[in-house]
């Protein structure tokens, strides 16, 4: 029922396997071998110079390769953090990762943080709890699901200036197409977190479907394609950043509850075949707001500082919360 704790580093051409009734401790010594092999039920904290990893604990997980490492199978439960990070490619293979712990999932493929790193699936990822990825490279080929009110972020290891880009053809260091796109809480569930606050590198959002509530950080942001949340709420923010509006420039955009947010910058979601349950827009400091739909349009609690002009091809205009206009207010 103990502890297995590394007391030199370990190093073989093939394969290592540990078993423990308790927890697994590395220190400061690393496994280095081809396959790593780990069956332990309590903590695991190791650092790792392997090929192939394939866990299983109740416990929370550390795990910190020095270079690419694939993920053949995790399998965790519990309450506690599961970190996974590499400096390179982290490969999700095989098995995957099952987890029913309702701590977060960390995968960051940039553990020197000096931009970089990799994230590649090709089996599903599921935790209880939050899912959050960090790298500049993705490759998405499976599933990733958080719990039902939990959420998978997506960041960029090279830092807040990043671009991103989201669906077909965007444009963006890190590039979510909409094959890509449509694996993230492929379940409906939970919410997808694209950058964090305070980015401020420009996103692209082109063709895509996303299947669960989106909030999206960074920059300058442009929606030039169709593009579907279906009845989720869709959070787009650049109100950390002075001057970087919110563009559609063409296409269409279908989503339920719109929250858009910008500091001294226009909002312009002008495109008539827009399909919006609600729509709430904030400009800070001054910035006008365009909005336009194929239906009816119903504005939530909103601050616009400069003029409003709404346009609905069919059906009326409604508000559903306080609207407070600076400048002149259109309504067709």
């Amino acid at each position: 029922s103990g502890t297995i704790t590394l007391s030199a580093p370990v190093s073989v051409g093939g394969e290592v396997w540990l078993m423990s009734a308790g927890g697994i401790a590395g220190g400061t010594n690393t496994i280095s071998a081809t396959d790593l092999v780990i069956d332990a039920n309590g903590t695991v904290s190791v650092d790792t110079q392997v090929t192939n990893a394939d866990i299983t604990s109740t416990g929370s997980i550390d795990i910190s390769d020095i270079g690419d490492i694939t993920i053949t199978n995790l399998s965790a439960s519990g309450t506690g953090a599961i970190t996974i990070e590499a400096e390179g490619t982290i490969t999700i293979s095989t098995s995957g990762i099952t987890s029913t712990s309702s701590g977060t999932l960390t995968i960051n493929a940039d553990n020197q943080s000096d931009g970089g790193g990799t994230i590649s699936t090709s089996a599903a990822i599921s935790n209880s709890g939050d899912v959050s990825l960090e790298a500049d490279t993705y490759t998405i080929g499976a599933n990733i699901n958080s719990g039902s009110s939990d959420n998978l972020t997506i960041t960029a290891s090279s830092g807040a200036a990043t671009t991103i880009g989201i669906g077909s053809s965007a444009t963006g260091t890190v590039n979510i197409d909409a094959t890509e796109a449509a694996y993230l809480q492929s379940d409906g569930n939970g919410t997808i977190v694209i950058g964090a606050a305070g980015d401020s590198g420009a996103v692209d959002i082109n063709a895509a479907t996303l299947k669960a509530a989106t909030t999206i950080y960074g920059g300058a942001t442009t929606i030039d394609g169709t593009v579907s949340f279906g009845s989720k709420a869709l959070t787009i923010d650049t109100s950390d950043n002075s001057g970087k509006a919110i563009t559609q420039s063409s296409g269409s955009l279908t989503a339920g509850a719109t929250t858009l947010s910008t500091t001294a910058a226009n909002i312009s979601i002008g495109q008539t075949g827009n399909d919006l349950s609600s729509i709430a827009a904030n400009t800070t400091t001054s910035g006008d707001v365009t909005i336009g739909g194929s239906t009816g349009i119903d504005l939530g609690a909103s601050s616009v500082a400069g003029a409003l002009s709404v346009t609905a091809t069919t059906g009326s205009v409604t508000d559903s919360g306080v609207v407070s206009v600076g400048g002149t207010t259109g309504v067709t």
